[in-house]
Order: structure tokens, then C-alpha cells, then sequence
């Protein structure tokens, strides 16, 4: 018998382990919960296509490596005497303990070091590496080169359908995908979409018919998704919805259970809220204590020392990477939260844009509606709503419009606008830079403009407001040229022990 009959055989004998995920490879698209898109979820399909077709999947896995150049750290042959899964029937063993593994861990690595994590610099893109991102697509092309031989194993095909839809996929694209298997149809996928949409309704009702002594969060904005058709005609031209989408954040019951509910109330909020409009602004009150500007010098220490780190190499002067001793790149952490999972629930998304006074208060109509709450009901409690600066302003001009209220539930009093920290965030990068941007039609003038201009960046105007990563990256791009400019400045000696400065 040759070689290639004798891998034909295999390959035929194996498969996907039947049934209904998780304990098989079939998901329905009208049973799938949000649980498919968890990470245990990904990797348990994973597990199946490895242990389910081994032997397809090491072929490949070889190949794939080889073409990549890509060291695979694990031999996935199989051991001398050991039987290949599949021979003589699927077994779900190895499934059974994958869920068995997932349920008793935790759902986040408790040894992860909680300073990096928390780190500004985790909150942003941050590009990998060439070895992690062969290794990606490795493990993913693997998967995706394994097609089911049945409709009863659509597992992979579906969550990559979902995804690719969520992702704005065309239908041409996904009907190229479905013929080779890696997608399912787009009938099923808006089948899949329509369960999910239920689900989540009834969740979300479900959850506000809970005592909770601080309603869950509120925090929405703005969107606009315009559809250009190139070529217009009468059943086809281009659109442009402009509303609203949002979602709320259920607050942790430990922190729910520090809170007395005397001081949840909305009443107290109120009467809080009436002291403290007559209560004398103090200077003081604004400026920093002494440990909070000992801690402010800890980060422009810290931060300095990330650049010299980073930027050794052009600094004249300082020694070699491997001679600088032990940096304290990382500030002192600052009231640190601990890790956790959030509880998000969103919103669909509402016809109704915050663009004006009346529809911001569209909008909380809408809220309300989904969550399946009388107003009049709802109003008894305080709502916590995070949103962007104009949305704040026309509520409050909603509130002013209003004045004298007809009654609580109309004079929107229940209703506390905050921002939210992305928009903190970049409300105050905006002002900083375009407080020191200068004039760029003046040669002499040297303004932020200038460092932008010398490092490669838009200089002719400021950057557009609305243009959140545009902002980021140019403020974080100007702050670390200043400080290597700083370094540079001061003679680094060889000898000098820079540890602890």
C-alpha cells in the first residue's frame, strides 16, 4: 500500500467530533449564545480541529511552517504505538477535559504583572512582533485550511461568518468563502445575527429587574456609517444614517457592597449636588499635595528613563544598552484597579442622533425602551450616562429649556453627564496641543508645529478635532522627542549610576 493511499485512509477515518458545540463541532444558529465568542470558546474550536484531525492538521501545520520559517516549538506527530483519533471513532474525551480545564480556571491570568497591564502604553495599538505575528497566522491559517466534509461541523464556518459580517465583508466575498468552506452562508449568518439580537434583549431586560443599588452605567455616542453606491439608480443611492449607539456597565457587586444604599439614592445625590452649588471655590482644592507631586516627578523620571532606555543608541556620550543599569521605567502605581472582567451590555443601535437637545433626549427615550422600564420608574434612581462634550452641553441645555420642570421625571434631575476617559483623554491632548501649536506660516516661530514638521508629521494646520488618533499620536510622538532632546542635552558620563535618578 503507498504512502498516499495509506494518508488517504487517515484523513478519511478522522473528523470533527459531532454534536452541538460545546461538545461537538455543530453550532445552531438559532442556539448560539455570546458565549461562542469568548476566548475558552476559540480555543476549545481550536482544540477539536487539533485533536479531531491531527493528522491533516500536522501536514499542514509543517508545510505552513516551512513556508513561513517559523520554528514549531511542539513535534505534532503522533507518538511510536500510539493510535491517531479518528481510526476508530471520534472520541470526545479530550474535549469533555478541555471544558472540564476552562471551567475550573480563572478568566484572567492572576500573574500577570499588574503594572503593565495597566499602563497607558496597553491601552493603545502596539505593533508586534515579525515572531508573533507568523505565529498568528499560523495557528489561525491551520484552522481556516481544515474544512468541514459536513454541514454538522460549522463551528469554525460560523464564527468566521459572524466576524467577517461584523466587519463589513461584502456578500460577494463571503459567498467565495462559503464555497470554500470557511464561512457559512450569509442567510445563516443574519439567522445567527437576529438569535443573538433577541438574546441580548431579553438579557438586558433582565437585568434591570434586579435591586441594584447603583443602576448599571450608561455610555453612548454618536455614529455615522454612510453607504456610497457608486453607480446610483432608483432602487440603489447612497445613504447616511446618523444616530446613536451605546451600552451599559454593570458595577461590581464588591464595590455595590462598599456603598450604603442611603448613599446611592437619588435624593442624596440631589441634595449633595444643591450644597455643593453654594459651597466657596477654594484655590487650594486645585493645586497638588505633596505626595501627588512627588508622584508627578516619579513619572517624568520614569518617562525619561524609558527614553534613555529606548534611544541610547543616538545619545552621544552614554554608554552601551547592555552597560546602562537597572531604569525604573514604570511610575509608582497610583490608587491601582484590580483586574477584572467588565459586565458590558449593549445597546441596539437607535435612530435617533444626540446632535441636538431634543435628540439627546430621543435618545435616553430609546434607552429606556430597550430595557423594558417605565420612565416614571426609572427616574427614581440616579443614571450615571458617560458621553462626549456636546452631548453633555445639550443635556444641560435640555435641562435649561425645561426650567421650571413639570415634574422630576421632565426636568431630566436624575440624570448625572460625565465624560467619559477617552474623551477626557482627548479633550485635553486637543487643548495642549493646539494651545502650543504656533504659527507654521511664520519662519521664526517655534511652536509644536516645527517638531512636527522635523519629525516627518502634518505641520501646515492643527490636526482636526475629530481626529482622536491623529491627536494621540502626535502628542505621544512630540512628548518623547522632547525628552530625548532633554537627554541629549545632559552629559551622560559612563560611570555615572543613573539607577536611582
Amino acid at each position: 500500500m503507498s504512502y498516499l493511499t495509506q494518508a488517504s485512509e487517515i484523513v478519511i477515518a478522522q473528523e470533527l467530533p459531532r454534536g452541538h458545540f460545546p461538545t461537538g463541532a455543530y453550532v445552531s444558529s438559532n442556539r448560539i449564545t455570546p458565549d461562542f465568542f469568548s476566548e475558552a470558546s476559540e480555543g476549545l474550536r481550536e482544540a477539536q480541529v487539533k485533536t479531531g484531525m491531527r493528522f491533516l492538521y500536522s501536514l499542514i501545520h509543517r508545510k505552513l511552517a516551512q513556508a513561513l520559517n517559523h520554528a514549531d516549538p511542539k513535534d505534532l506527530d503522533d507518538i511510536e504505538g500510539e493510535q491517531l483519533p479518528g481510526l476508530s471513532q471520534p472520541s470526545t474525551s479530550t474535549t469533555a477535559s478541555f471544558i472540564d480545564d476552562l471551567a475550573s480556571s480563572p478568566g484572567l491570568d492572576e500573574n500577570a504583572e499588574d503594572a503593565t497591564v495597566m499602563s497607558m502604553e496597553n491601552l493603545v495599538y502596539v505593533k508586534g512582533t515579525l515572531a508573533d505575528q507568523v505565529s498568528h497566522k499560523l495557528a489561525k491559517t491551520d484552522n481556516n485550511r481544515l474544512p468541514p466534509r459536513y454541514p454538522s461541523c460549522n463551528a469554525l464556518p460560523m464564527a468566521n461568518a459572524l466576524m467577517g459580517y461584523a466587519g463589513g465583508i461584502s456578500c460577494q466575498i463571503n459567498e467565495w468563502l462559503n464555497c470554500h468552506g470557511m464561512t457559512t452562508s450569509r442567510s445563516s449568518t443574519l439567522q445567527a445575527m437576529e438569535h443573538l439580537r433577541v438574546l441580548q434583549e431579553d438579557r438586558m431586560m433582565e437585568l434591570f429587574k434586579l435591586n441594584h443599588k447603583l443602576l448599571p452605567l450608561l455610555i453612548y455616542d454618536n455614529i455615522d456609517i454612510h453607504l456610497k453606491i457608486h453607480n446610483t439608480r432608483i432602487e440603489a443611492s447612497s445613504r447616511l444614517f446618523h444616530g446613536t449607539w451605546g451600552f451599559f456597565i454593570v458595577v461590581r457587586s464588591c464595590l455595590q457592597a462598599k456603598c450604603s444604599e442611603e448613599v446611592a439614592r437619588l435624593s442624596t445625590f440631589l441634595d449633595a449636588m444643591a450644597s455643593a452649588d453654594r459651597k466657596t471655590v477654594q484655590m487650594s482644592s486645585f493645586c497638588p499635595t505633596p505626595a501627588e507631586a512627588d508622584h508627578w516627578v516619579a513619572v517624568v523620571k520614569a518617562q525619561l528613563a524609558k527614553a534613555l532606555a529606548e534611544h541610547v543608541g543616538q545619545i552621544s556620550g552614554a554608554p552601551e544598552h547592555a552597560n546602562l543599569p537597572t531604569l525604573a521605567t514604570q511610575p509608582p502605581p497610583l490608587d491601582p484597579i484590580k483586574m477584572h472582567q467588565a459586565n458590558i451590555h449593549f445597546l441596539r443601535m437607535m435612530d435617533a442622533p444626540d446632535s441636538s437637545d431634543e435628540g439627546v433626549s430621543r435618545v435616553i427615550d430609546e434607552v429606556i425602551k430597550q430595557i423594558g422600564l417605565d420612565k416614571t420608574k426609572y427616574a427614581e434612581s440616579l443614571l450615571v450616562a458617560g458621553g462626549d462634550v456636546g452631548s453633555n452641553q445639550l443635556l444641560e441645555s435640555l435641562r435649561m429649556k425645561r426650567y421650571p420642570p413639570i415634574d422630576s421625571v421632565e426636568g431630566m434631575e436624575w440624570v448625572l453627564s460625565i465624560f467619559g476617559g477617552a474623551h477626557t483623554t482627548w479633550n485635553v491632548t486637543e487643548a495642549l496641543l493646539t494651545h502650543h501649536w504656533g504659527k507654521s506660516d511664520n519662519g521664526d516661530d517655534s511652536g509644536a508645529w516645527r517638531s512636527l514638521f522635523a519629525l516627518g508629521g502634518e505641520y501646515k494646520k492643527p490636526v482636526a478635532s475629530q481626529d482622536f488618533n491623529t491627536i494621540m499620536r502626535s502628542t505621544r510622538l512630540l512628548h518623547k522627542a522632547n525628552l530625548v532632546h532633554i537627554i541629549r542635552l545632559v552629559p551622560v558620563a559612563p560611570s555615572t549610576n543613573v539607577s536611582g535618578k
